[in-house]
């Protein structure tokens, strides 16, 4: 869809909107589609649609996580800008053909112009795919665990820390060298963070500790004596 490209926003709007790695594309106040960085263009397959002043909504067609159209004159990134309401972060399916294009992160600045219209709305979009689809196989193994409306029991803090470790990416044997523990014990908490979560593997309970939001960062080995070993 080729955009409407004219003198009164073309000479105010930001030099880096064309200078973005990623996607990133300009509606209107009124909600049409004015700017789009080539990125942007090949994405949204603008040029493949002539239509010029086109709603921006209908140019962008981006779909939610769960499938639905998420774009539509008034959407919410421009409710809230008029409103003068922060915009957070939102997931888009982007394509030119709606519903097979990639999972981006959309981050909406409102802007307004010298001569004081606004909220002109500059649309940065990030690929995400990658991280999308391992989110959605993430909830796929974890749904093999314990059947829904099981209880899952509560770890103890030395078993949701070497249920981090092993979310991080370490073995039971590095991660009794890193604790100062013996394999056994390390061996024993698993199997009791398996009973406890209702999984039947490491992979599953790792899945499920990174739907909850990850482990930290790796922190320094915590030494402990021989009475604290458990």
């Amino acid at each position: 869809m080729q955009v409407h490209d004219s003198v009164t926003h073309r000479d105010w709007l930001p030099e880096w909107i064309d200078a973005v790695g990623g996607a990133c594309w300009v509606s209107a106040p009124d909600g049409r589609l004015v700017h789009a960085n080539p990125e942007a263009r090949r994405l949204l397959g603008c040029d493949a649609r002539p239509a010029p002043g086109h709603a921006c909504s209908a140019a962008v067609r981006g779909l939610d996580e769960q499938g639905r159209s998420s774009c539509r004159p008034g959407c919410r990134a421009q409710l809230l800008a008029r409103a003068h309401r922060p915009v957070e972060p939102f997931v888009l399916r982007l394509g030119a053909t709606p519903g097979t294009g990639a999972f981006h992160i959309v981050q909406v600045i409102p802007l307004t112009a010298p001569d004081g219209s606004g909220p002109w709305l500059v649309h940065c979009a990030a690929n995400i795919d990658r991280l999308q689809r391992m989110q959605e196989y993430l909830r796929e193994l974890a749904a093999h665990s314990a059947p829904a409306g099981l209880p899952r029991r509560r770890l103890t803090a030395r078993e949701g820390e070497v249920l981090d470790l092993l979310a991080q990416g370490h073995d039971p044997q590095r991660i009794a060298a890193r604790l100062f523990l013996s394999y056994a014990t390390v061996r024993n908490h698993v199997e009791h963070i398996l009973a406890k979560l209702g999984v039947h593997s490491i992979q599953e309970a790792v899945a499920w500790r990174l739907l909850q939001g990850g482990p930290e960062p790796d922190a320094p080995p915590e030494r402990r004596d021989a009475a604290g070993e458990a």
